[in-house]
């Protein structure tokens, strides 16, 4: 019976040893996998592949991440556009963009201007260089005119912003308009410079990146 089990043994061993090799993909797996597969042992196939797959995620969010620095940087070199970044709630990265309307509209007006549309022709291949990528688009104004009419302006300029980079190649359902009116003020409404950075339109890039 000993000599049975002993065969039994040996059978198995070599099996662990036979031309059944398990590989693993290009992927970077841990340290002990790497031992056991480089003596050739007997080791779990779903642990090279989970591991493989972990290694896999990893590889993709430090690729988006390369994108979103570069991303960062093209941003920074567009003139006219201030650029933050933030996090979220939920801990995604996301890149803020504002734009004075000086340099999108005319007085009183949602319709773009030439410069408006040079600066928007830069953001759109910067934009479209990381997939899946969804943007919140704010407009507001100063406090001169009523409530409503403010609400309108912004929300009209936001719109016009939004169409355009639809019309670029940028998914029309990733984009979300708003217009806030003069109820968000960054400066003093109460001076002409402070109004000047009141009126202004915010692009939110959500790289949806946790870092």
């Amino acid at each position: 019976m000993k000599k049975i089990i002993m065969c039994l043994s040996i059978v198995a061993l070599a099996s662990c040893k036979s031309n059944n090799i398990i590989t693993s993909s290009n992927y970077s797996v841990s340290e002990k996998e790497n031992v056991l597969r480089e003596n050739n042992s007997c080791f779990s196939t779903v642990s090279i592949i989970g591991g493989a797959s972990l290694a896999a995620e990893r590889e993709k969010e430090a690729m988006l991440k390369k994108k979103m620095e570069k991303r960062e940087k093209a941003l920074n070199n567009i003139d006219g556009i201030d650029v933050t970044r933030i996090k979220d709630a939920d801990g995604n990265v996301l890149f803020k963009a504002v734009v004075q309307n000086e340099l999108l509209f005319a007085f009183d007006s949602f319709e773009l201007s030439e410069d408006a549309k040079g600066i928007l022709d830069k953001l759109i291949p910067v934009i479209e260089d990381v997939p899946d990528t969804k943007l919140k688009i704010i407009g507001h104004t100063d406090n001169i005119g009523g409530k409503s009419y403010n609400d309108n302006l912004s929300l009209n300029r936001a719109k016009s912003v939004a169409s355009y980079l639809s019309a670029g190649g940028i998914d029309r359902n990733s984009i979300i308009e708003q217009g806030k009116g003069f109820s968000q003020p960054v400066a003093d409404n109460t001076t002409e410079q402070g109004r000047a950075k009141n009126r202004r339109v915010e692009i939110f890039i959500n790289n949806e990146i946790k870092q």
